[in-house]
């Protein structure tokens, strides 16, 4: 067999084998809230203007907390979802609004566990798991389809 059509039977080859793995990203995951706060659901807008940190105060002026997971699968269908941006554009965004003095990092968890605990502990607190983890300390105000 001469070497282009070989290079050409392994380039299938690859792109058969890429197509058989399932997608990493796709999880369903949770949009959560402490149980405090005064919503059973929010519109995209909303959680949208909350993760820029352009809406601080729920409907009964009590303060938003919001948090993240650090990175991942997750995280990152969150920021496509919801922002628009990739991983990168929000952490640029976040330096952006630090470096002007116009807010301070958002706190971010390793772990969605971390992320759980503390929007259950916290009044006001809003984050995002993975589907499936126990989560009956807070409550759901939206899903993120899976991919």
């Amino acid at each position: 067999m001469n070497s282009k059509k070989y290079g050409q039977m392994l380039l299938l080859a690859c792109a058969l084998m890429l197509m058989a793995v399932p997608s990493i990203s796709g999880q369903q995951a949770l949009v959560i809230c402490n149980s405090s706060v005064p919503h059973d659901s929010l519109s995209s807008s909303d959680i949208q203007q909350i993760f820029l940190g352009r809406k601080t105060r729920w409907s009964d002026n009590q303060k938003i907390s919001f948090v993240l997971i650090k990175e991942g699968d997750v995280h990152a269908e969150f920021l496509k979802t919801y922002l628009s941006r990739t991983p990168s554009q929000y952490q640029a965004f976040w330096r952006k609004m630090v470096f002007t003095g116009q807010s301070g990092l958002p706190t971010s968890f390793n772990t969605p566990e971390e992320v759980i605990k503390y929007v259950a502990g916290t009044p006001g607190a809003i984050g995002y798991v993975p589907a499936g983890l126990p989560h009956d300390k807070v409550k759901v105000v939206a899903t993120i389809p899976a991919n």
